[in-house]
């Protein structure tokens, strides 16, 4: 005979579902973010421990952006990850959007002054919360040593991993000496995915620090082993450790480790939007500027006139830009730099109904 009769069980938390809540992707981009010091030492903990145990083999993959330089006529990945975080997290490519930016000869600015000002106002608001979360597990009788030992030991090795990587992870080394013309005029653009572009100016060295260092770990090979060797070992017993004793801890215990593993989601993402305003301080805003682009064909106008002839060796250089090989367009090319206040769309138009006419 069936029984329709139901005890519940006992309920709990099931900790390991809410450990991760907005992907460890985010934790990967501001791992690469080259953290200050003052971000290592928030008191949040990192996204996902398991983030950390994997392999360094990230810091050699750079963006899937690529950029195009018009005074050298090559195309080639954009390797800094905190300009690609800023275009990014500030939509400088969103539809409709043509940004110039030209980089500041002094990186102290007041917008920098301001984003830093931000960032350890946020940091302190990390203590605050930390600490709120402590005097939780203190005065709760419910709590046992389980979520204090667990919440005190992620808080503290989140520190030191952020720490460490801090002065390990650090942009490759470029040599001035290894840059032709280092004070000479250079620009590059990124191509959004439709009518966006981002066009990026300052002297060669400038812009080559800007967008072809990528990241490395350490200096010497054999120390950078011996780092992430031990980090990724102590990770992994801690990671063990907790995923041990918290499911055997109180509701409260867990409710506190909960907590701490949400400030810090919020830490990540927040410590990102700042670092991006700060990295975007160096760059100053050019009149060019616009976010109402109507069309594709306004962006490559807005780019053939700007750099109508920088190069004045190969004048091919907008190969880069994409421009579909007609009749038409080959036209519209040579006339939109002519016609410098012509609208690119109703100038094309035109173009394409005198050639049908002359055949």
């Amino acid at each position: 005979m069936l029984s329709w009769s139901y005890t519940p069980e006992r309920w709990a938390f099931d900790v390991t579902s809410l450990m991760v809540l907005i992907g460890e992707d985010e934790e990967r981009k501001y791992r690469l973010s080259q953290r200050s010091l003052l971000e290592a030492l928030a008191a949040a903990p990192v996204i996902g421990l398991q983030n950390y145990i994997r392999s360094y083999e990230f810091l050699l993959d750079g963006s899937s952006r690529e950029y195009f330089t018009p005074y050298g006529c090559k195309t080639a990945p954009l390797r800094n990850p905190r300009l690609d975080a800023v275009i990014s997290l500030q939509g400088l490519l969103d539809d409709g959007k043509y940004g110039v930016y030209r980089i500041r000869h002094s990186s102290e600015t007041s917008a920098r002054r301001r984003g830093q000002l931000a960032m350890i106002l946020w940091v302190s608001t990390t203590w605050i919360c930390s600490g709120l979360i402590f005097a939780f597990l203190g005065l709760i009788q419910s709590a046992t040593w389980i979520g204090l030992v667990n919440c005190a030991a992620l808080l503290l090795w989140s520190m030191i991993l952020r720490t460490v990587e801090h002065y390990q992870i650090k942009p490759s080394n470029v040599s001035r000496e290894t840059i032709t013309g280092p004070n000479e005029p250079d620009a590059v653009f990124i191509l959004g995915r439709r009518n966006s572009a981002f066009v990026l100016e300052g002297t060669r060295q400038q812009v080559k620090f800007w967008t072809a260092r990528g990241l490395r770990y350490g200096d010497n090979g054999t120390a950078a082993r011996i780092y992430q060797n031990t980090t990724r070992a102590i990770t992994f017993f801690l990671l063990t450790f907790i995923f041990v004793t918290i499911p055997n801890g109180s509701t409260m215990d867990q409710t506190a480790f909960v907590l701490l593993n949400i400030l810090g989601q919020i830490n990540v993402l927040v410590g990102r939007l700042l670092n991006s305003w700060i990295c975007l301080a160096g760059l100053e805003r050019q009149a060019e500027n616009t976010d109402s682009v109507p069309s594709r064909t306004h962006i490559w106008a807005s780019l053939l006139r700007k750099f109508d002839g920088v190069n004045k060796v190969s004048r091919d250089w907008a190969q880069g830009l994409g421009l579909p090989d007609t009749d038409e367009w080959r036209e519209w090319r040579q006339r939109i730099v002519k016609e410098r206040h012509a609208d690119a769309k109703q100038l094309y138009n035109t173009i394409r109904e005198e050639l049908r006419r002359q055949y």
